[in-house]
């Protein structure tokens, strides 16, 4: 132990002895924590343009270790992006997927050029697609709250009568206050939001419709298909089509 509390001890005073010759790091940190607000929401150009700002310090401050330098950071910062998603209610096996597909993504990428383009690629998917996580907006405390409860039982069973109690309320007031605010009913909220995170299923696997349909708890494949094709126009089996007629660069493990 002694040994490693040494060679730990070490490595710190290197990092800090290299950390002198480079006063800027306020504006470091206020550039990576740029990144990850713009990322949030959804701003590609910004979080690239500050992307670029500190590879230019990190470039200055390791021009001999760029490879090192440019892995660890993007690493940190991928990991504290999806670290602060968890607010949105993102079950926790996809966030933990999401997180571990990237870091991989990045790490297979073996030259400082081929690094960054990787992670200016992951800013600008995520920057994409964070659209679909955030809560719709509501100025109604309730009605945020039943969001936030349909969005964390998205591959569960769940009722009005189930939100309801959470909140503590009837559902008979749950249903007409629920409706007043959003202009549709809960019950199609909790299909369109479930259909909604299916597609990444449809996008990122190769799992069989039928089972998707499963994981989000619709009573069975044919429904799943109706709500999907109520709400994009097409069948969850021709959206998946015209989907990887595209060949998209980045496919998560989810099979």
């Amino acid at each position: 132990m002694t040994d490693q509390n040494q060679l730990f001890s070490t490595m710190i005073m290197e990092e800090i002895d290299a950390t002198l010759d480079h006063p800027d790091l306020d504006l470091f940190f206020e550039a990576a924590n740029q990144i990850v607000e713009d990322m949030k929401l959804g701003n590609e150009e910004n979080a690239i343009n500050s992307l670029l700002m500190v590879n230019r310090m990190l470039a200055e401050r390791a021009p001999h270790d760029l490879y090192r330098a440019y892995r660890n950071f993007y690493i940190a910062l991928i990991s504290n992006f999806f670290q602060n998603t968890l607010e949105w209610n993102i079950p926790r096996s996809r966030v933990f997927a999401y997180n571990a597909a990237s870091i991989d993504y990045i790490e297979r990428h073996t030259t400082p050029d081929k690094l960054k383009d990787s992670m200016e690629f992951l800013i600008s998917y995520f920057s994409n697609i964070v659209k679909e996580w955030r809560m719709p907006a509501s100025d109604h405390p309730m009605i945020t709250q039943a969001y936030y409860i349909i969005s964390a039982h998205l591959e569960k069973s769940i009722t009005i009568q189930d939100i309801a109690k959470e909140l503590e309320i009837s559902s008979s007031h749950l249903a007409r206050k629920f409706k007043e605010q959003t202009g549709k009913t809960l019950k199609k909220v909790i299909n369109e939001m479930k259909v909604s995170a299916s597609v990444y299923y449809l996008q990122h696997s190769k799992r069989p419709i039928a089972d998707i349909s499963n994981q989000f708890v619709f009573c069975n494949q044919s429904y799943y298909t109706k709500k999907f094709k109520d709400q994009f126009g097409v069948t969850p089996k021709q959206y998946r089509k015209q989907y990887q007629e595209n060949t998209p660069l980045f496919q998560l493990s989810l099979t």
